[in-house]
């Protein structure tokens, strides 16, 4: 069965060459759990978009036979999509709030994910 077996060449065009002075970078990858993380952040303010978009078109806008938005329709909806963003902030600095809390306690701390947000919900009253 060997014999039948075609030798084959490859041919490199150039040289490799060394640069002795070339710096060696570490480049830091994230790991798998982060990148996980970073895409459900992603997807949950997507859903919040999405949800924005259609409960403030449900909202504000009443007649779909004028292209245009109408004085009342515009404010309403720049209000309602205000109020979004506001809670999409206040949201967003209570999960930063719990994240710096969770960062002081030690590998052997007996406090679990409800303890944290309890703790953080008493420093804000």
């Amino acid at each position: 069965m060997t014999e039948k077996v075609q030798s084959q060449n490859i041919d490199f065009t150039g040289e490799l060459k060394h640069n002795k002075q070339a710096k060696f970078q570490e480049i830091k990858v994230m790991d798998y759990n982060s990148q996980l993380v970073i895409v459900e952040i992603n997807k949950n303010y997507n859903k919040m978009i999405n949800n924005m978009f259609s409960l403030c078109g449900k909202k504000c806008i009443g007649n779909f036979s004028n292209s245009n938005l109408g004085p009342q329709e515009k404010i309403c909806l720049e209000n309602c999509q205000k109020k979004f963003y506001n809670s999409y902030v206040i949201g967003k600095t209570f999960v930063d709030q719990v994240i710096n809390e969770s960062k002081s306690l030690d590998l052997f701390s007996d406090k679990t994910e409800v303890d944290l947000i309890q703790q953080v919900n008493a420093k804000k009253i």
